[in-house]
């Protein structure tokens, strides 16, 4: 059975809040559908930052989680927005927070999952397009370095011919391919083992071997004038 829980609001809710209402369809599934071992969690974009803050701020409750282009870091996110989305940028600051005020930063820096990498016990497989302008791969890179930096199962995927969210068919065929293991593994059920010759060898192109990712950050965009460090 597929269930699937809306993460899209109408004011961009993040951190606990965000948590708390995906936590509600969390609850209500476990409720006669499945138990608490089979439970993962998965979105892309704004789902993404709400999958990793699922397993960042409740870590127990997912067996799994495939975080698609997901911000992780709020602070970088808003620094990497390009001059030519001003308008973006003041919205993006009135639904979630200023980061030009030191309210503001805090609540960003609180609210970011990768402030709270060191609790994700979940297995993690994150998927990234290199040349997304929306989530700049620095996002994905953070996390991923993070995870793997306290010991805990994390994947990458990695498409160089891709923006925010991929587009052509051999790569989200590699792409759910890698997910269908991924969960096969840490849930259990069925799994095609049995993969086109193309589509394995465009999955071994995606894959990056987390010990390669750095997670190292500097503002260098928009709140460059804030200072190096993204979490301070």
């Amino acid at each position: 059975m597929r269930v699937s829980i809306s993460t899209r609001p109408r004011a961009l809710i993040t951190g606990s809040g965000c948590n708390e209402k995906v936590m509600r369809g969390t609850t209500k599934m476990k409720k006669g559908v499945t138990t608490n071992d089979k439970v993962a969690i998965m979105g892309g974009s704004y789902g993404g930052y709400a999958t990793l803050a699922g397993v960042a701020f409740t870590p127990t409750v997912y067996a799994a989680a495939v975080a698609y282009v997901p911000p992780s870091n709020l602070i970088t996110l808003l620094d990497a927005i390009p001059p030519y989305w001003e308008a973006g940028r003041r919205q993006l600051y009135a639904r979630m927070a200023d980061p030009t005020t030191p309210a503001g930063r805090a609540l960003l820096i609180a609210e970011s999952p990768l402030t709270r990498a060191q609790d994700i016990v979940t297995p993690l497989l994150v998927v990234q397009g290199k040349n997304d302008p929306r989530v700049n791969i620095r996002e994905s890179n953070q996390i991923v370095a993070a995870v793997r930096d306290h010991g805990k199962p994390v994947e990458y995927l990695v498409a160089p011919d891709e923006g925010h969210g991929f587009q052509r068919p051999i790569n989200n065929l590699a792409m759910v391919t890698a997910m269908e293991a991924f969960y096969a593994h840490y849930l259990g059920g069925r799994q095609q083992t049995e993969v086109p010759t193309d589509v394995a060898e465009r999955l071994a192109v995606l894959r990056v071997d987390p010990k390669t990712v750095s997670g190292a950050v500097t503002l260098d965009g928009a709140l460059k004038s804030m200072g190096s460090n993204p979490r301070k």
